[in-house]
């Protein structure tokens, strides 16, 4: 299975129900030890068939175990699932297990880190990739490099680890085998898409997420969205399903006093939450065993959870034609049959506009583009001068969102300038959190309400890219501000991606990056957001990439390179890289 058939969003099939709508528009207006050096062993494991994690059998230290041996199985002891860590206590001294609390924050650092041993000691160092919270939610470390010291001991003849860090440490590779991904989602304040809360959990079952629903979301995400309505409602019990597919989720006296309204949007967003999950087809809120009146329920109280379908952004979901800029002419092409192509227009405008690169909204075929006399917009109907929005040299690559709003960034004061165009109406949006930034790149989500950034950051190796994601608030329905700026640390086996040409995004939480680990040939990664899990698509041989255009399909996306002589590169069927056109300056698929 592909990386984006696992990490695009899928839907099960529309089923409208107009009420449903209707109401909820109202409310919404192992611990993998390095593969080289003196410690090398795979853990046993065994397969956890209530989830998607694997479920790592630990064993006691063996009589005479080198200090490597010890290290290795008590990092391996604290990737199982066994209660209160015995057996990881096991590695340690009496001391030191007694006072060792597992249950703190769990850190996770980069596979591929290679442990040194010396005599009484174990030294690891290496990338942290993050830690995980007590929500569930994961957060990228704010440094990159990490260094722990492991002191051994003799008791009884036998080495003992004497200082254990607090909490646990779990490689990239133990963690993504026993805590699988489970997007959690919440409405918007002032908004009517639902939008993802990745979260990663031992028991990815209903009950957890439940749990984590009710709870609200993360503390990045609670920047756009308001969960106070339901903060005094809590579960009463586990969530039990059906032998007919329907969650029966219970809840505390409190819920009683939501509305209808209110529980459908609750419903929704349990929904959503739990369709991933195998069995679950409906649900049913409960209080004292009676159900909740939801809107769009069928008889026997319960919803059908592909009814949150509804509220995922709609996306064109089928492959689109590609908008290639040839010869300073609009043509459109499509990267499966490329010499199916035929010219948009002949001139855009009374005279030729060198694009330097474009945005197309799909609903109107409206253009904008950055060309050498500044942005500009257009129909691309023939002979139809196009407007003049702004004259600025430092305008970056535009985007529209799913509203039809077209957002540009002017970096000509040295920190961004964000406004966005709705009709003939430009916004300021208030973009001071990105105050002192030089920003490259921009993409918005399909949702609208998330941001995708890259920014040039000193190193001591020299100017690097930084790849960083923001929230997007809104006021009166309009975008108001940017906030939430956090950086994404992306890795590949252990090297930070560095240098970063262009940046898209692939599915409701997961992103492609063309880019290069330290002085390599650049590439095309996939990475969800908290850089957990990321796949190398690999190049076609030596090229010279300059930008990336992409369209979220129900499949695989479609991914086009455009290179440095002028020729365009797809990725097709999710393993290979067919070269297609010539001569092309600029690429957008329409949004």
């Amino acid at each position: 299975m592909s990386f984006t058939r696992r990490f695009v969003n899928r839907r099960q099939g529309a089923m409208a129900v107009s009420a449903l709508v209707a109401s909820l528009v109202m409310l919404a207006a192992c611990a993998a030890m390095p593969t080289s050096g003196p410690i090398n062993s795979e853990p046993r494991r065994v397969t956890d068939p209530s989830n998607r994690s694997v479920l790592v059998e630990p064993e006691a230290p063996p009589v005479g175990a080198s200090a490597a041996m010890i290290i290795r199985g008590f990092l391996t002891a604290m990737a199982s699932k066994e209660p209160d860590f015995v057996t990881a206590r096991q590695y340690l001294t009496s001391e030191a297990a007694e006072a060792w609390d597992p249950s703190g924050q769990v850190m996770v650092y980069a596979s591929g880190t290679t442990p040194r041993v010396s005599q009484d000691q174990v030294t690891l160092a290496g990338s942290i990739v993050g830690y995980l919270n007590d929500d569930g939610s994961f957060v990228a470390s704010s440094e990159s490099n990490w260094r722990y010291v492991f002191e051994l001991t003799k008791v009884d003849g036998e080495l003992r680890i004497s200082n254990p860090l607090p909490g646990r440490i779990l490689s990239q590779y133990s963690f993504n085998q026993n805590y699988p991904r489970l997007n959690v989602y919440f409405f918007p304040t002032d908004g009517k898409e639902l939008v993802p809360d990745p979260r990663y959990v031992s028991s990815g079952d209903p009950t957890e997420a439940a749990r984590l629903v009710l709870a609200g979301p993360s503390p990045w995400l609670s920047g756009i969205v308001d969960h106070s309505w339901l903060a005094e409602v809590s579960l009463a019990g586990p969530v039990l399903l059906t032998v007919d597919g329907v969650a029966d989720v219970p809840l505390d006296t409190k819920a009683a006093n939501l509305s209808i309204v209110q529980a459908s949007r609750l419903a929704t967003e349990l929904s959503a939450s739990m369709r991933s999950i195998a069995g679950v087809d409906r649900i049913r809120l409960l209080v004292n065993g009676d159900y909740l009146p939801l809107t769009g329920a069928l008889t026997d109280g319960s919803l059908p959870v592909v009814l949150a379908d509804q509220y995922d952004v709609p996306d064109s979901r089928v492959p689109q034609d590609l908008v290639a800029v040839i010869d300073q002419h609009l043509v459109r092409l499509d990267p499966a049959t490329p010499t199916d192509q035929f010219v948009v227009n002949t001139a855009w405008g009374s005279a030729p506009h060198p694009i330097n690169s474009l945005a197309w909204r799909r609903s109107d075929g409206q253009v904008a583009a950055v060309t050498d006399q500044g942005m500009l917009i257009g129909t691309g109907a023939d002979g139809v001068e196009p407007q003049s929005i702004s004259d600025s040299a430092a305008m970056l690559r535009p985007d529209y969102d799913q509203r039809g709003n077209l957002w540009l960034f002017d970096q000509s004061s040295g920190s961004p300038s964000v406004s966005v165009l709705q009709g003939t109406r430009k916004i300021p949006v208030d973009a001071s959190i990105l105050n002192g930034m030089e920003i490259t790149d921009f993409q918005l989500s399909l949702d609208g309400r998330r941001m995708l950034l890259s920014r040039l950051i000193d190193d001591p190796a020299g100017p690097a890219v930084e790849i960083g994601i923001a929230l997007v608030a809104y006021s009166d329905s309009s975008p108001s501000a940017i906030i939430g700026w956090q950086p994404l640390r992306l890795a590949w086996q252990g090297a930070t991606l560095s240098s970063v040409i262009d940046l898209a995004w692939i599915g409701p939480s997961s992103l492609a990056v063309l880019g290069a680990v330290d002085n390599g040939a650049p590439q095309v990664y996939a990475s969800d957001l908290d850089g957990l899990s990321t796949e190398q698509w690999g190049m076609p041989g030596h090229w010279t990439p300059l930008e990336m255009a992409v369209n979220i399909t129900s499949s695989d996306p479609q991914v086009v390179i455009r290179v440095e002589d002028g020729s365009l590169w797809s990725y097709d069927n999710g393993y290979q890289w067919k070269s297609f056109a010539a001569y092309v300056t600029a690429i957008t698929f329409p949004k």
